[in-house]
């Protein structure tokens, strides 16, 4: 909106408060998914009870979703060529693994915290608690853009491994949300 209207191409208050607000909000939330506290549920915590026990993502299991002989005539009808399913978790998972290693899953682990780490400092060091130590380095929209993609890829893997089911974390609004921009905010005197 900004882009397409020129008269808006000037500095303004409500365009830092704006982005502080998106930049807070976000880095709470990436905060909150990448907490280690016993008391938390976050995905960080969950990624941390699966390397405990892989198995609940194993090849095995996963097979056990697709079950009855409707979705395979389903994909026979579609005429898809090969073994959909082993194809389909090796794609997920690794070329003939039958669950992922304890290292796969620390490696996950260790990217998440690599592309959060900076977030979740900024969110514990300014805007929870305000510490004086805050950091000089104050992450950039690209660096939060990076962390709610990484974590998104997450959801949607782990989606499909435990239920064999695709999402969209797409936001489709089922109203006129630029409708607000459309009126002035401030009446003419």
């Amino acid at each position: 909106m900004i882009s397409a209207n020129t008269d808006l191409h000037r500095p303004s208050e409500f365009y830092r408060w704006v982005k502080d607000m998106y930049v807070s909000g976000m880095a709470m939330s990436i905060r909150r998914q990448t907490d280690d506290d016993s008391r938390s549920v976050s995905f960080y915590r969950f990624l941390k009870l699966l390397k405990g026990n892989p198995s609940h993502v194993s090849r095995q299991r996963y097979r056990s979703l697709f079950k009855g002989d409707e979705i395979v005539e389903q994909l026979k009808e579609l005429d898809l060529k090969g073994d959909y399913f082993n194809d389909d978790y090796d794609r997920l998972v690794g070329t003939g693994k039958m669950q992922p290693s304890i290292d796969d899953i620390q490696a996950e682990l260790d990217d998440l915290e690599r592309v959060t780490g900076k977030i979740t400092t900024f969110a514990n060091k300014v805007i929870a608690h305000h510490d004086e130590r805050k950091p000089k380095a104050l992450p950039k929209f690209s660096e939060v853009d990076d962390a709610i993609r990484f974590l998104e890829d997450l959801v949607k893997r782990y989606r499909l491994l435990f239920e064999a089911a695709s999402m969209s974390t797409d936001v489709a609004f089922l109203y006129d949300w630029k409708a607000i921009f459309r009126i002035p905010w401030i009446p003419k005197r």
